[in-house]
């Protein structure tokens, strides 16, 4: 969506934690980069998180046992029995971390999680900001890892789901008009032998081509001089035709046929 200033578009973070994720610090979000479909080509967005959630289920700890405390209790009693709710229960760590383009990764808290049955949900946005949102500069990166705290690492069937959303912003002046580049075709002509040799030249302009073996003799093509009868990246026999599936190739061709003074169709589109 556009407006007079910027660009917005909204972007959901989701990663699972699960057994199989180990130490490793995972990038969990980043601003992204506008694709070449959008309206400014390479602006690069800011984030502002509006929801950040953990989802937890565990299960290979003991079920959490809770200090209950009194509804008259003082502020001190709650605080006490807190602290023995969370020192004598078994629980699992995971460690936010953030990094921007000149500093490496910072850690920014640490989620302690519970086996809590069946399942609970844990807010994340307090751990980064006092503020409803949470505003990512387009160079930053928000990372996660499982971190072991003296109960081990996830294990078995334990998942943690990590779920947000956030809105994307990126600024522009004008909307840039959009230009029609028409593309034109052009027979290559080629005269190909029982000896490697180039076909088709470079073309850093090239946006497509094909290949029809219009001959009576097969043909082998490949995109490195190397091309032999046993070693090819098509073989070509005679009615057969090759468009490549990577269009951004731009190299080279080359080619060898059965017979001397070969000549197949090629249109290359630029």
């Amino acid at each position: 969506m556009a407006s007079s200033r910027g660009i917005f578009r909204n972007v959901n973070i989701l990663h699972e934690f699960n057994a199989g994720s180990g130490t490793q610090a995972i990038e969990v979000y980043q601003p992204g980069w506008l694709n070449y479909e959008d309206i400014v080509s390479n602006a690069k967005y800011s984030g502002f998180i509006t929801s950040l959630r953990l989802t937890i289920d565990i299960s290979s700890i003991d079920p959490i046992s809770i200090v209950e405390s009194d509804i008259l209790a003082t502020n001190d009693v709650v605080a006490s029995n807190n602290k023995e709710t969370f020192n004598c229960n078994a629980k699992k760590c995971l460690s936010f971390y953030m990094k921007t383009a000149n500093t490496p990764l910072i850690k920014i808290a640490d989620a302690y999680l519970f086996n809590q049955r069946p399942y609970y949900y844990l807010d994340l946005i307090n751990y980064f900001t006092s503020a409803g949102t949470f505003d990512v500069a387009p160079d930053a990166t928000i990372a996660c890892q499982v971190v072991d705290v003296g109960y081990g690492l996830l294990q078995g069937t334990d998942r943690v789901m990590l779920l947000g959303c956030a809105v994307e912003e990126s600024p522009y002046s004008e909307v840039a008009p959009i230009t029609e580049v028409p593309i034109i075709s052009r027979n290559i002509a080629n005269n190909i032998t029982t000896e490697s040799a180039v076909i088709v030249n470079s073309n850093l302009s090239r946006k497509g081509i094909t290949f029809f073996n219009s001959s009576q003799n097969e043909v082998f093509l490949d995109t490195v001089f190397t091309v032999s009868f046993n070693s090819y990246l098509v073989r070509l026999v005679p009615g057969a035709y090759y468009e490549p599936p990577n269009a951004a190739y731009t190299g080279a061709y080359y080619a060898l046929a059965t017979q001397e003074n070969t000549s197949i169709n090629i249109r290359e589109f630029v």
